[in-house]
């Protein structure tokens, strides 16, 4: 094989391991898609119209929210006082893979339009945008969609079998009109339900 190929082969080989890195596990955009297509939002006439915009990384600081959480009280404890009935394994897997961020490139077999946005600009609107002007200024450019909100997601913890997780999602509307919780869902017949919400903060 000519350097050139080689070169050429190596190349293509990077981006696909790229490209696969850069891929959650199917199961994990599955339970992502179960959460968007089943919150309140998503029904009746807004279903398939809808466009929610995503942060690209997912959340890590939201493990513990030390600030929401007893200063005695670690962000295992209080998972287990949330979800008594979780597995312990599905606990220590959330817990892990939320030590940090990992990159969302897509979102295969979801039936809401949504566009992935970088982090820090969803981020702001979480934490910085003061006026229901400038939300409005940046959903400007979506006048086609009858709906428009920010979401994130952490990562989602399973048990061994698949068939349990928990997850953290929170979504804004507007200034003031959002929330956020951690859920516990399990597979029923190969779908996911949710068991339990807890939420975290509501405005």
């Amino acid at each position: 094989m000519s350097l050139r190929k080689t070169m050429c082969f190596l190349m293509l080989c990077l981006a696909a391991c790229q490209l696969s890195c850069s891929l959650l596990p199917t199961e994990e955009t599955s339970v992502y898609c179960y959460i968007l297509e089943h919150a309140w939002w998503a029904q009746g006439s807004y279903r398939g119209k809808a466009l929610v915009i995503i942060a690209d990384k997912t959340v890590s600081h939201l493990v513990a929210i030390p600030e929401m959480l007893d200063a005695s009280t670690s962000p295992e404890a209080d998972l287990r006082a949330k979800f008594p009935t979780a597995g312990e394994d599905t606990i220590q897997d959330y817990l892990r893979k939320n030590l940090s961020s990992t990159a969302i490139a897509r979102l295969p077999g979801c039936q809401i339009k949504y566009k992935l946005e970088k982090a820090d600009v969803v981020n702001y609107y979480f934490d910085k945008a003061s006026t229901h002007e400038e939300y409005e200024a940046y959903l400007g450019e979506y006048s086609d969609s009858s709906y428009s909100f920010f979401q994130r997601f952490s990562r989602v913890g399973f048990n061994r079998t698949k068939t349990e997780a928990i997850v953290y999602a929170d979504e804004r509307r507007d200034i003031l009109a959002g929330g956020g919780g951690l859920g516990l869902l399990r597979k029923v017949h190969g779908k996911w339900q949710f068991v339990s919400v807890a939420y975290r903060w509501l405005s």
